[in-house]
């Protein structure tokens, strides 16, 4: 996990911080002027502005987090005990691994893989969608 993470931290670095300086600095100035705290700058002008770059990394992460699969098999091969074993190492497993090469489960697997995928993107969707009459 810690591997996964460090491979992509710098990725969702650049794109939090490309967000972050997509916000027009006259709102922050404004909420300032109004007497908003630090803190209430922060919950009612950074984040909304900042939901479209949250929606794309949350679902970027999800999707590369359902994926994994050169870091597992390079550092522990699925072990000790299968307890790094992912789906897509089960589907690697029935189409390349051993003498068997079940090609028809492997893709099922991998479209039970995908339609996961689906599944989850469209509930960060779901959860990250800008409010009814938001303009963000």
């Amino acid at each position: 996990m810690l591997v996964t993470f460090w491979r992509g931290f710098g990725y969702y670095m650049v794109l939090y911080l490309a967000g972050l300086q997509g916000i027009p600095a006259e709102l922050d100035e404004a909420a300032r002027l109004d007497g908003a705290s630090p803190w209430q700058r922060f919950w009612r002008v950074t984040v909304p502005l900042m939901k479209p770059t949250i929606l794309l990394c949350t679902l970027l992460s999800t999707i590369s987090a359902l994926r994994v699969l050169e870091e597992v098999l390079v550092l522990t091969g699925g072990g000790p005990l299968n307890s790094t074993y992912t789906a897509l190492m089960y589907v690697y497993a029935k189409a390349f691994q051993g003498f068997n090469f079940d090609y028809g489960l492997a893709s099922a697997a991998g479209l039970v893989v995908a339609l996961v995928a689906l599944a989850l993107s469209m509930l960060n969707l779901r959860l990250l969608r800008p409010a009814a009459g938001d303009d963000t």
